[in-house]
């Protein structure tokens, strides 16, 4: 099966562009994230003023996520 490019949102950058699908709460009240699929890939399409932010929430990504692919489209002024 293909895997599916997914546009991500500057909203989503923090979370989806992580790797992060949810998530509970475990018997120490401690927040445990759920982590999606091996494999999945992201489009990260973001405004060129922004650009810097979103390599940097992009490299934190990879870092912690290295079997997930990343898209990235910039477009110039």
């Amino acid at each position: 099966m293909q895997p599916k490019l997914e546009a991500l949102t500057p909203e989503e950058w923090h979370v989806e562009g992580h790797g992060i699908t949810g998530g509970e709460l475990d018997k120490h009240e401690i927040w445990k994230p759920t982590h999606e699929p091996s494999g999945k890939l992201h489009l990260w399409a973001p405004a060129p003023a922004i650009a810097d932010a979103t390599l940097e929430e992009l490299l934190k990504a990879q870092h912690k996520r290295t079997d997930t692919f990343h898209v990235v489209c910039l477009r110039e002024l």
